[in-house]
């Protein structure tokens, strides 16, 4: 997912476990399509290297001091985004700040706001951005600089991320026109949207509970995956629906959508009684209609001095129905006693010969391989 967030500066950091409290965070000095999950630095919360991973970079320890004190504050938060897009910038920018213009900056709730300082490791700053951000927000707004998206899992902060950046790019988009021109709704509207968007709007879609951002992490996931990039993400919603296996064959549960064979019944015939031998002859044989129809011509050669007749088959334009063709058996238009793998064993021959580099150029003439230099200086 990062390789859509190329240009933007990002940090993500995850909680691996609650005991230890170590953190997996992105290196510092690699472009965020570069990443990968063997390349993530574990830190503890004091900012040391536990793991390096599989890269010879850092992290960045400035701007681990924003993160840190957030996970010691807020226990319940396992992941961290931290992004500045140029909306998102944009709208830090703005006194008004976010404004509830769209679905997206409803979901988000309630939003804290922080005056950015910028880097600071000093205690009272990061007692500051602790008190603004609070016990309950996940989303908080640098002034001037960026956003903070946190959540119980990685799909919650990645939900968060992802509904800050669309609802500013609305506000961006619909500033132009004046804030006095827009109509946000009220209070009481704000809350019931926003309960209804963080409540039951995934579980009507299956049987299982889905927390927030789950549902909308795996389609996202499973892009990755049929893209070639194997995620290793163990999906809880499987795409394609399995079939009961205690079901009887006899039992169907999913229709056909086509059949490329159909079955003629009598009147007095069921469905449930054996077919008879000739009944059984009869469904073998098959008819095709050739629409084409071809007339036998024999034609005498021309510019030779003998010349022969020639076989030629031309279309019969005046005819003007199709041509019936039974067909007994499906090989009936197949060569008959010869061996079915000549193909394969071509093919198996031929990536040989290209494996022990036995490739030439072809056939070679042998007409003049006897002769000499001087009996060709002769000729």
């Amino acid at each position: 997912m990062n390789t859509k967030f190329t240009y933007f500066v990002l940090r993500f950091q995850a909680r691996v476990n609650q005991e230890q409290e170590h953190f997996l965070i992105n290196p510092f000095g690699m472009m965020y399509h570069e990443v990968t999950g063997s390349s993530l630095v574990k830190v503890d919360i004091a900012g040391n290297i536990v793991d390096p991973g599989s890269t010879t970079y850092g992290i960045n320890r400035a701007g681990y001091t924003l993160h840190s004190a957030i996970h010691k504050a807020r226990p319940d938060i396992k992941c961290i985004v931290h992004l500045h897009t140029p909306a998102v910038a944009a709208v830090s920018a703005m006194k008004c700040g976010l404004l509830p213009l769209s679905q997206d900056a409803l979901f988000c709730g309630k939003i804290s706001y922080h005056d950015y300082r910028g880097i600071s490791i000093e205690d009272d700053v990061k007692k500051l951005l602790v008190e603004d951000l609070g016990p309950i927000n996940k989303v908080m707004i640098l002034r001037n600089h960026g956003f903070v998206a946190c959540g119980e899992t990685i799909e919650e902060a990645w939900k968060y991320a992802f509904n800050v950046i669309n609802a500013c790019e609305v506000q961006v988009r619909a500033a132009p026109i004046g804030l006095d021109q827009l109509y946000l709704p009220s209070n009481e509207q704000q809350k019931r949207i926003a309960d209804v968007l963080q409540g039951n709007i995934n579980e009507a879609s299956t049987d299982k509970k889905w927390k927030i951002g789950e549902l909308e992490f795996e389609c996202l996931m499973r892009i990755l995956d049929n893209a070639g990039f194997r995620t290793g993400y163990v999906y809880r919603q499987p795409l394609i629906r399995t079939i009961d296996k205690s079901a009887t064959f006899k039992d169907v549960e999913v229709p056909p959508a086509a059949s490329s064979a159909t079955s003629f019944v009598d009147a007095g015939q069921t469905q449930t009684e054996p077919y008879s031998p000739s009944r059984q002859a009869q469904c073998t044989t098959e008819w095709r209609n050739s629409p084409n129809a071809y007339l036998r011509q024999e034609i005498e050669e021309t510019g030779t001095l003998n010349p022969k007749k020639v076989t030629k088959w031309v279309p019969d334009t005046g005819l003007k129905h199709s041509t019936p063709i039974k067909i007994d058996t499906k090989h009936q238009f197949a060569p008959s006693n010869v061996n079915p793998k000549e193909l394969k064993n071509h093919q198996k021959q031929m990536k040989d010969d290209r494996f022990n580099e036995k490739i030439s150029a072809g056939y070679q003439s042998k007409i003049l391989e006897n002769v000499g230099w001087e009996d060709l200086t002769q000729m």
